[in-house]
């Protein structure tokens, strides 16, 4: 179970779940009364070329804030490894002569092979739990490749889209496993099965009109290339112009692809913008922007876009004190009295913790979308529209944020 299966809430989540044929594994999450949701299953064990093979599977603790909080209700998401550990005993009871766990957590690993992420941290766990630590471990949510070895044990990771597939040749009898990754490009397409091309061809044909209606021309190239871009500027002015507010915010994680020049239709601000997040307005004194700005910096560099506000920041400070500075974006001074407006989206809205919520004097629901306001913002462009390539979170150690 993954963060992203709660996008369009829980009733229709469960409604995919009793149309699927094979098991949608969550053995950590819990409902108000502790236990496993009656439409999830923990674990299951299947029987394949004679081998009983146990799989585990559990969801990610991000999930509550890399889902809308509001989707995700009261459902907490436990430890995974105890949780593993009780599963995976139960299953080698009833005979597992092989036990995987796959969960829906990742990590990154840079070029000297050093590998951090949350998915790292469960795999060193698991791999000293020593004979309760699973054959091998599957990880995702972090869309790259990774195959690693921890003291014997597999750790892998595919990468998103089917763009990756890994490969994992485990001796039965003993002995350390082998693992590859091999990429697949789209020269490896070997044509759509008729059934499930008859269904996106249905659910394409009912789409069609909306998702090719024009809504811009493009001079350049809009990408979300590094943590300041044009595209992102453009989405936070949109958000800001459509909430009618001061300021507008606009998540990193929430810009989905790039945008080509030239013609752009409503499908292609639908890629950027896919989640269908409504938009909220919050009302905040000035004096609070800093602290309010602060989340929006990780590791010391901006994850988000911002329109209407210029925002200064020091990278070398504690986190918690690294906004130095938070100014109009004509330069005037903040007023650190006054009641200002900002719009964000729900899923930010609703992944905040309190006290970062408490900076505010309430939330208004806006009955507006994302991908409809950016279109319509595009349209009331000057065409064909250029992108503001503005640094609007600038830090003060020079060069680029």
């Amino acid at each position: 179970l993954g963060n992203h299966e709660f996008d369009f809430g829980q009733d229709t989540l469960q409604t995919r779940l009793r149309e699927l044929r094979h098991a949608v594994l969550g053995a950590n999450v819990r409902d108000t009364d502790g236990r496993l949701p009656a439409w999830l299953r923990a674990d299951t064990l299947v029987v394949r070329g004679g081998v009983r093979i146990g799989i585990v599977g559990a969801a990610g603790t991000h999930t509550p804030s890399t889902a809308s909080r509001r989707k995700v209700g009261a459902l907490r998401f436990l430890d995974p490894v105890p949780v593993y550990v009780e599963r995976a005993r139960a299953l080698r009871a009833r005979g597992a002569q092989v036990v995987l766990f796959v969960l829906h957590d990742g990590g990154r690993c840079d070029r000297e092979q050093r590998c951090e992420g949350g998915g790292i941290t469960v795999a060193n766990r698991l791999a000293a739990l020593g004979p309760d630590r699973p054959d091998a471990f599957i990880m995702g949510h972090a869309h790259v490749n990774i195959a690693l070895d921890i003291e014997g044990m597999p750790a892998v990771e595919p990468t998103a889209n089917g763009r990756g597939i890994v490969l994992i040749d485990l001796p039965l009898t003993g002995g350390r496993a082998r693992t590859e990754i091999r990429s697949v490009a789209a020269a490896d397409s070997l044509g759509a099965d008729a059934m499930v091309d008859s269904l996106v061809r249905t659910a394409m044909a009912r789409v069609e009109v909306q998702m090719e209606t024009p809504v811009a021309t493009l001079a350049e190239p809009l990408r979300r290339t590094g943590d300041q871009s044009p595209l992102g500027n453009l989405i936070a002015d949109a958000v800001r112009a459509a909430g009618n507010g001061d300021f507008g915010i606009w998540n990193n994680g929430g810009i989905r692809a790039d945008l080509p020049a030239g013609p752009l239709s409503f499908g292609g601000v639908h890629e950027v913008t896919p989640f269908g997040n409504m938009l909220v307005r919050v009302r905040i004194r000035g004096r609070d922007l800093p602290a309010f700005l602060e989340p929006g910096l990780e590791r010391g560099r901006p994850n988000i876009h911002v329109a209407g506000v210029l925002v200064t920041y020091d990278p070398v400070r504690t986190a918690g004190g690294q906004i130095t500075s938070v100014r109009l974006a004509d330069g005037r001074p903040i007023d650190p009295a006054r009641e200002y407006t900002m719009i964000l989206s729900d899923f930010v809205w609703e992944g905040a913790d309190a006290s970062w919520r408490a900076l505010t004097g309430g939330a208004e629901y806006l009955p507006l979308r994302d991908s409809q306001i950016i279109a319509d913002f595009l349209r009331r462009q000057t065409q064909p529209v250029r992108g503001d390539e503005t640094i609007r979170i600038r830090s003060t150690a020079g060069g680029l944020p």
